[in-house]
């Protein structure tokens, strides 16, 4: 089976795990990126889903996506599904010229179209 890691940090939108099990994901979902690092180490996502959180404190990075999508770059075969606030958005496009992302969706998110990148 398919394996899928949710990362839900902020939350306030639906939990959609039945969603990606309906498109045939074992989930696990976690709620920090430490949490997915760890289970990043013992495991592979075939997809992985995860809140843009933008930082500007952080000196090394703008956000928890580059943390994430450089784990995930191990590993050609794992897609990054990214959820983005629309006032963030422009912060997540310095990252497209770094990584590759299967699809962005902005909140609040349209169910279709995340249906359609599973």
């Amino acid at each position: 089976m398919k394996k899928l890691l949710s990362i839900v940090e902020q939350g306030g939108y639906p939990d959609f795990t039945e969603l990606y099990r309906e498109a045939g994901y074992e989930v696990e979902q976690t709620t920090s990126i430490r949490e997915a690092t760890r289970w990043l180490k013992k495991n592979v996502a075939d997809l992985i889903v995860t809140e843009f959180n933008y930082d500007p404190y952080f000196r090394d990075r703008l956000s928890n996506v580059e943390t994430i999508a450089s784990i995930a770059e191990r590993h050609p075969e794992t897609r990054l599904v990214v959820l983005v606030e629309k006032e963030e958005a422009d912060m997540l496009k310095r990252l497209e010229d770094q990584y590759e992302f299967a699809g962005t969706l902005i909140f609040p998110i349209d169910e279709a179209a995340l249906k359609a990148l599973l």
